[in-house]
């Protein structure tokens, strides 16, 4: 694995777990992963557009193709778990999980004793110590503490393009 698929696993292993049933919903982590992205510890990954359901619309959020293939990746060595709930308006909620043999692959080769991924877990640690939680806000999302001392706001996830479409052009099929 790369470091990128490295830092996927290691962040869901923060905020999933098989052992305790918990799961990462994919548009949080995709918040988790732009704010990441800013800070400069993802530098292949470019800002690209996905039309994707945000709450409770269709908007135009952060997704990279090297960020879908690496999630692949990290899945394909059975490393995450996916699981998908379709509400009732038909819409799909995917999220993953760090299963078992993820965090042994982790723990075996000391991957969150490194320098760089000590970094990534403070970026994701208030400074209380407790791991940031993520909120889907209306605007932007945001990492918050649930003891209120930190509420950051990330920028430039969401994306409004303006997708008027010229009177004068009829819709075709190809």
């Amino acid at each position: 694995m790369d470091n990128d698929q490295k830092i996927i696993l290691y962040v869901y292993s923060l905020y999933s777990s098989e052992e305790k049933l918990s799961y990462l919903q994919y548009t949080a982590a995709l918040a988790i992963f732009f704010h990441l992205m800013q800070k400069g510890y993802f530098p292949n990954y470019h800002h690209q557009l996905l039309l994707y359901d945000y709450k409770d619309s269709r908007r135009y959020l952060w997704e990279d193709k090297k960020f879908m293939n690496d999630i692949n990746i990290v899945r394909d060595h059975d490393f995450l778990s996916r699981s998908r709930v379709q509400t009732t308006d038909y819409r799909d909620i995917n999220a993953h999980q760090c299963t078992k043999k993820g965090e042994e692959y982790l723990n075996d080769n000391k991957i969150g004793e490194t320098d760089s991924f000590k970094k990534i877990d403070n970026e994701l640690r208030c400074k209380c110590d407790n791991l940031l939680k993520i909120r889907l806000n209306d605007d932007n999302p945001a990492l918050y503490c649930e003891r209120g001392c930190t509420n950051n706001t990330i920028e430039g996830f969401l994306d409004d393009i303006d997708l008027t479409i010229d009177e004068n052009v009829s819709p075709s099929f190809i």
